[in-house]
């Protein structure tokens, strides 16, 4: 069997164990269908099989992916219950120049990690993004970062099967370390090619980061992944 049907029964069967209230046995089956495919969906309903073994670190973590895979409702939980929030003030020339029309920063922790991220808003509550000089790079250029996607892109054999085919626009930040997180959907296509964007994209290597008078800073990268049926 291929790996999205695969992926589907295992996903079945850990929806039955969950309505049977087995839970260890529905978290085997749900960790079963993400080797095979990864999924909003799974990764959802293994977040909530982890709660209800009071696996509150890998309860956050699940809901983290299922929305980076595009699920609405796992992000919301997850800002809610996984997420703590520090608001300042700052009142530093620099930040001032870096993000014009600064008001206040929101630094959220991540409960189980020390992972953090700064986000800078203005007068309007709306968030800013950091000017930069040098634009983000990846290792060797475009054709080296296509290289890359066709390397490593599988085509999902559900839309291969239905022709699904056209364009998946996503956006991600490059890290002041090179580092690529907060991976979105922009729009996307569906039959399994939005998360198989997301997981191609997740495994890129560091890139060159973006710098301003020479400094890194965080840079909003918008990467448009054709998925074409030869």
């Amino acid at each position: 069997m291929d790996d999205y049907k695969d992926s589907n029964e295992y996903y079945a069967k850990g929806n039955a164990s969950y309505q049977e209230k087995d839970y260890k046995r529905a978290l085997e089956l749900y960790s079963l269908s993400l080797e095979k495919m990864p999924s909003s969906e799974a990764y959802y309903n293994r977040a909530l099989t982890y709660f209800k073994l009071q696996d509150s670190c890998n309860y956050c973590s699940d809901f983290s992916k299922a929305n980076e895979y595009g699920h609405i409702e796992a992000g919301k939980i997850y800002i809610k219950r996984c997420l703590i929030f520090d608001t300042i003030v700052a009142d530093v020339d620099s930040i001032k120049e870096e993000y014009p029309g600064y008001r206040y920063t929101v630094i959220s922790h991540k409960i189980c990690t020390n992972d953090t991220s700064i986000d800078f808003y203005d007068a309007f509550n709306k968030p800013i993004k950091s000017i930069y000089d040098v634009f983000p790079e990846y290792i060797g250029g475009d054709k080296a970062r296509m290289k890359f996607l066709m390397d490593n892109i599988r085509y999902p054999q559900f839309a291969m099967r239905r022709g699904i085919q056209g364009t998946v626009y996503l956006s991600f930040i490059v890290e002041k370390n090179g580092e690529v997180s907060n991976i979105k959907i922009l729009k996307g296509i569906g039959g399994g090619c939005n998360d198989e964007a997301i997981r191609v994209v997740r495994m890129m290597p560091k890139w060159k980061p973006g710098t301003r008078k020479g400094i890194p800073v965080r840079v909003l990268f918008n990467m448009p992944l054709k998925f074409t049926l030869q």
